[in-house]
């Protein structure tokens, strides 16, 4: 079965009847679903596509099937390790050699076409950032899923068209922020429900249409109606409204704006973590982390802080771009609680519809971005957290402590202005990796430590500069030179480290910049 057909087939499921190729909904599929960046290889010509469009003007790529060909023109380039006297003669001598990888693929994955980051995955087609998940489209940070087209992230779901921010849900489409829901539609904030349709913030509910509970009768033939609707509509017109669109569309009075609330103070003991970590990596500890935070958040999916849509509580929204059109609906857990005890006038159900939705919703059409999973301990500005302790200014944390101005840190402890680092410590500025220690300015990497500037790289152990290599130890450039002249470099490296930090509290040279550099 290839893409196609296993878009055929969720459109069965879902809808009951096929409707067509899924390159004619395309635009559809794509909405409220981060793009790719295009770009073309530097060696071949070829189109590379990567997760990232913070890349420096002028940056060269390559795809990832190309780093055999990438090693050879390295082979033929001697870099003048000798020569390195300072940042300047450093970077002069190294930035021809650095090319960016797209189009990763790895693990055990086969006919994965136009997509980046996947690992372990089958039958995929412009995704980006899918794990050990198969029939997957048009979708990104997807993990263990099957038949998922259209959904941003996804986790552990099945037969799912739309998913926004989705945990063990099958059979649902348009629907957001579901947890451990099945056969639902058009639905936001629910938890452990099914056979729900236009609903909102529900725990432990089933046959429900508008927050209204009906007979398995009332509710089959409602049902029907509401899925012949959205099946002729979305073959029509190629395109459905949205469920972040609908609850968008529903605003009340004095609800159109949101209101930007100032960051907390973090804790003492997320600023003693800032000052230990630094201290690994620099060999001198900073002090006052928000001082640092516009330098730390730079290239890193950043939360929002605003008052409720109802009260003066505040909310933070996780960076995830379908909550942005619903912003000025947001509320706090408690509240959402409360507001899903309201329905829909039982009168009106026989009026709704896709296109009318957003209106007769707008009374109960409110969501509560921000999550709470078991215990979480000293969390300060965290919009989703579950099993974390001592961590501030986040949008996601799972299963991790000490952890700041981050997107998504899980297994990880020590990590600072960082994105997508599972499985690693004492990282600062690191990117989609995983399996890192003490490492700076780090990503697309596995199982690397003590690494400055690297990029696509795996098994490095005390690197700096090195692109797409493996297995190295005390390399710059992908040049294993020995300990005794790593660290000599090393010590210049991190001397203009130290002394732009203190003075800027920033530093201009980054990994998303380094190829520019002259």
């Amino acid at each position: 079965m290839d893409i196609n057909s296993a878009w055929k087939s969720a459109c069965k499921v879902l809808l009951g009847e096929e409707i067509g190729e899924i390159q004619q909904y395309a635009g559809y599929l794509q909405k409220y679903v981060e793009p790719l960046s295009e770009k073309t290889s530097a060696l071949s010509g070829k189109k590379v596509l990567v997760s990232s469009s913070d890349f420096c003007k002028g940056a060269k790529f390559i795809c990832n099937e190309e780093r055999e060909a990438y090693a050879k023109m390295l082979a033929q380039h001697k870099i003048g390790i000798n020569d390195m006297k300072d940042i300047d003669s450093m970077l002069g001598a190294l930035s021809e050699s650095l090319y960016y990888c797209g189009n990763i693929v790895l693990g055990n994955s086969a006919f994965v076409q136009e997509s980046n980051r996947c690992v372990n995955a089958y039958y995929c087609f412009r995704c980006d950032d899918v794990y050990d998940s198969k029939y997957v489209a048009y979708s990104r940070e997807a993990r263990y899923c099957e038949y998922v087209f259209g959904s941003n992230q996804p986790g552990e779901s099945k037969f799912n068209i739309k998913g926004m921010g989705v945990w063990r849900a099958v059979r649902c489409m348009e629907v957001m922020r579901a947890m451990a829901c099945s056969d639902c539609y058009y639905s936001a904030n629910i938890e452990d429900c099914s056979d729900c349709m236009f609903s909102f913030n529900l725990r432990s509910k089933r046959r429900m249409i508008g927050n209204n509970s009906l007979s398995k009768e009332e509710y089959e033939k409602l049902k029907a109606k509401l899925i012949w609707d959205m099946c002729e509509t979305l073959s029509r017109k190629k395109v459905l409204p949205c469920i972040a669109d609908i609850i968008a569309g529903g605003q009340l009075a004095g609800t159109e704006k949101s209101q930007q609330l100032p960051p907390s103070e973090p804790s003492e003991e997320i600023e003693k973590a800032f000052g230990q970590t630094s201290r690994v990596l620099f060999g001198k500890p900073l002090s006052n982390m928000r001082a640092y935070g516009k330098w730390l958040q730079q290239h890193v999916p950043k939360y929002e802080k605003v008052r409720s849509a109802i009260s003066a509580q505040p909310v933070c929204i996780p960076a995830w771009v379908f909550y942005k059109p619903a912003r000025a609906k947001c509320v706090t857990i408690e509240e959402s609680l409360e507001l899903g005890k309201k329905c829909v006038l039982a009168s009106r159900l026989e009026k709704l519809g896709v296109s009318s939705a957003a209106a007769l919703l707008k009374e109960i059409s409110f969501i509560a971005p921000d999550i709470r999973v078991s215990n979480n301990f000293n969390i300060t500005d965290v919009a989703t957290c579950g099993y974390t302790s001592d961590c501030a200014y986040c949008s996601v944390c799972a299963f991790s402590k000490h952890c700041a101005y981050s997107y998504w840190p899980r297994q990880s402890e020590h990590i600072f202005g960082s994105s997508l680092a599972f499985s690693s410590q004492f990282c600062l500025k690191c990117y989609h990796s995983s399996s890192l220690s003490r490492c700076f300015e780090v990503s697309d990497s596995y199982s690397c430590s003590d690494c400055y500037f690297c990029h696509n790289c795996e098994n490095l152990s005390d690197c700096m500069f090195c692109f797409n290599a493996k297995n190295l130890r005390y390399a710059i450039g992908n040049v294993e030179v020995g300990r005794e002249e790593f660290l000599r470099v090393k010590g210049i490296l991190l001397a203009h480290i130290q002394k732009e930090l203190e003075e800027k509290k920033k530093l201009e040279l980054g990994i998303f910049n380094i190829g520019e550099k002259k």
